[in-house]
C-alpha cells in the first residue's frame, strides 16, 4: 500500500477524533500495533477505560 493510498482511507473514515497509532517491534518477526482514538467532545465515562485496539 502506497502511503499516500493509506493517509487517503484515513480521511474518507471521517473520525472527528485524536488518532494515534503505534507501531512497534515486539520480536525479530513480530510487529505490535495499536490504535488510540481520544475524543474530548464524547460524554460516555467509559471513554477512560477503554484501552488501544
Amino acid at each position: 500500500m502506497e502511503t499516500a493510498n493509506f493517509f487517503r482511507q484515513i480521511a474518507q473514515m471521517d473520525i472527528n477524533s485524536k488518532l494515534m497509532l503505534t507501531i512497534a517491534k515486539a520480536t525479530e518477526s513480530t510487529i505490535i500495533v495499536s490504535i488510540l482514538i481520544e475524543n474530548e467532545n464524547c460524554s460516555d465515562k467509559a471513554k477512560k477505560y477503554h484501552t488501544p485496539f
